[in-house]
């Protein structure tokens, strides 16, 4: 479902477009993340082996968080794009 604000849930895609997703609002944080989003697509930057976590780095994509949060990789202040 695409929605034109962040959610708790939502992974932003585009310029104001985000995109709420079941399988996707499994996808977590990390400053050394397993993957990247590109537009609508997930892309694994390693082997992603059954039972390893699926990440993204969220200041790659989102312009805003609808919860910002501290990182828990480096202690910072996770509120959108740095």
């Amino acid at each position: 479902e695409h929605i034109s604000h962040p959610t708790r849930t939502s992974i932003q895609v585009g310029p104001g477009i985000h995109i709420e997703d079941e399988i996707g609002s499994f996808i977590n944080h990390s400053c050394s993340p397993t993957c990247v989003v590109e537009g609508p697509r997930v892309v694994a930057l390693v082997d992603i082996e059954p039972g390893d976590e699926v990440t993204f780095n969220y200041t790659h994509n989102e312009d805003s968080m609808a919860s910002p949060f501290v990182c828990e990789c480096c202690q910072c202040l996770i509120a959108g794009k740095h």
